[in-house]
């Protein structure tokens, strides 16, 4: 829930659209909503890459069929499941800005100190703080005491051996 109100402020979603929608997610479902669960298909395209696909859906086999019609269409074939995420890690993400009062070095060890698997700050932008998704409201606070301001939370998932040296710039 907090990275999707992140994303929401990010894109400038009017405050009273995202009380709105909180709203009605928290409201008891009657029988003739639809159930909605998420799913997760993994597969392959030409060239070896591998792709993970997820959906919030009411319909499990519709979903899947449309995935593997979208991986056929593109020359690759789904997989089974693991057969691409084996190689990943799920983490979540924090974006902080530049802090203006303080140096780099202090974000990351306040990162380091709040949980952090990692701290990208090779850019100009923000520094990217990634961590285990399940820490990241302490990671928020813990930082936010420390005096940073984190402007999105997200979940990514991450190559499991990352090689720096072989990152395109």
């Amino acid at each position: 829930l907090e990275a999707a109100i992140s994303r929401a402020r990010e894109a400038s979603v009017p405050k009273e659209k995202i009380a709105g929608a909180i709203e009605r997610g928290c409201k008891p479902r009657s029988s003739a909503d639809p159930a909605y669960a998420h799913a997760r298909y993994e597969g392959t395209l030409p060239g070896g890459v591998g792709v993970i696909v997820e959906a919030t859906t009411d319909n499990k086999t519709r979903t899947a069929k449309d995935v593997r019609s979208l991986f056929k269409k593109h020359g690759g074939s789904m997989g089974a499941e693991n057969s691409i995420a084996w190689n990943w890690t799920r983490l979540a993400v924090l974006r902080v800005p530049p802090p203006a009062d303080a140096s780099r070095d202090d974000l990351v060890a306040a990162a380091l100190d709040a949980g952090a698997e990692d701290v990208d700050d090779d850019g100009p932008d923000d520094v990217a703080v990634y961590l285990d998704p399940k820490i990241v409201a302490a990671a928020r606070d813990s930082l936010a005491a420390a005096g940073f301001d984190v402007a999105a939370t997200d979940l990514v998932w991450r190559p499991a051996h990352w090689n720096r040296d072989l990152a395109p710039d």
